[in-house]
């Protein structure tokens, strides 16, 4: 009986997921033109890969999974040998040159987010399991053991050899739905004959050329409040990268408190700032992703000068149903829910 329901569970859980990432793709083809593409639907990096190529001779789709496939080997915690899972479980890992890359920018993005970002986060992770098989509100000594093994600049380099000390565990989730765009990008840009294409990792989405009708794309921006197809606004934009960190993706309630799975690496605990989500758009994959964490960790008024540290805007949905956009996306956004309205500036 408990494996017939861990099973319905494993099957909700993927329709949520499937739905989720579906989203966009229900906007895409409102907006886009009735041109030949095309499409591929996977599941990769725990989430749904949503392809959508406009022109391309060859099976780009295709090539897009694989290359997300090989980036979830590298990067996943789930994954025996990536580099992640060994670094995280033998304390050492030699990386190959991807990798390496790979690292340099998002420690890089730790460190330009204050640690708001962290990739050692795992240990808290692991504590609170948000979205697991035990969620719990752990003890506040377990806590502060937990955060003594986070913190970014407890990971060591020299040439391609990554160290952390003994119990830190990486996990380079808050990230990887965008390196997955970014892979996407890289090979689209590389096929002359691609007019367009849209590729949604998760939370993560990549609008790459242009509407092949209308020029611009469309993104929606989820209600935090509502079912996976539910609007707060949309964004019409050129080619960027969006990414959205929520309170509503995964969490648990216990004695009317919900606990979100967006921990602070600062305090250890859920974070409850008075934000439902975040959504960040700029020119980089990672970076949008690891920028709509932060974002949602320091708050607004905080994250003005990183956002524009790296030429991003974004939108912040608080828990009064009022709606702040930087001045980057103002024209760009519009709100279509009446259940919500703009903050005045």
């Amino acid at each position: 009986m408990q494996k017939s329901a861990r099973n319905r569970r494993i099957v909700v859980a993927l329709a949520v997921l499937l739905a989720a990432g579906l989203l966009a793709a229900v906007l895409w083809d409102a907006f886009a033109p009735k041109a030949e593409k095309q499409s591929a639907t996977s599941f990769a990096m725990g989430s749904v890969l949503q392809i959508d190529i406009y022109g391309g001779e060859v099976d780009l789709c295709g090539e897009v999974r694989d290359a997300v496939a090989a980036l979830d080997q590298r990067i996943s915690r789930t994954v025996d040998n990536s580099y992640v899972s060994l670094l995280g479980k033998n304390g050492g890992c030699t990386a190959d040159g991807d990798f390496a890359d790979d690292m340099k920018a998002i420690l890089a993005l730790c460190e330009a987010t204050g640690g708001a970002f962290d990739i050692t986060i795992g240990a808290l992770s692991d504590l609170w399991d948000v979205g697991g098989e035990n969620p719990r509100v752990p003890s506040a000594g377990d806590i502060s053991a937990a955060l003594a093994l986070t913190g970014y600049e407890k990971i060591e380099s020299v040439g391609f050899r990554y160290t952390v000390p003994d119990g830190v565990i990486p996990d380079l989730g808050a990230a990887g739905k965008g390196m997955a765009c970014d892979a996407a990008k890289k090979i689209l840009a590389t096929d002359g004959s691609v007019t367009g294409a849209v590729v949604s990792s998760g939370g993560s989405i990549l609008c790459f050329g242009k509407n092949p009708e209308k020029g611009l794309w469309t993104v929606g921006v989820r209600d935090p409040d509502g079912g996976a197809n539910d609007l707060a606004g949309v964004i019409r934009t050129g080619e960027c990268f969006v990414s959205t960190s929520g309170n509503y993706e995964k969490y648990f309630e216990l004695d009317g408190v919900r606990y979100c799975h967006i921990l602070s690496p600062f305090d250890g605990y859920p974070v409850n700032n008075g934000l439902k989500s975040v959504t960040v758009r700029c020119d980089g994959g990672m970076a949008s992703d690891a920028l709509s964490t932060a974002c949602f960790v320091l708050g607004e008024e905080k994250s003005l000068p990183v956002l524009s540290s790296f030429g991003a805007d974004a939108i912040f949905i608080y828990g009064d149903n009022t709606v702040s956009v930087t001045d980057g996306l103002a024209e760009d956004f519009e709100l279509t829910n009446g259940n919500y309205r703009l903050r005045e500036k």
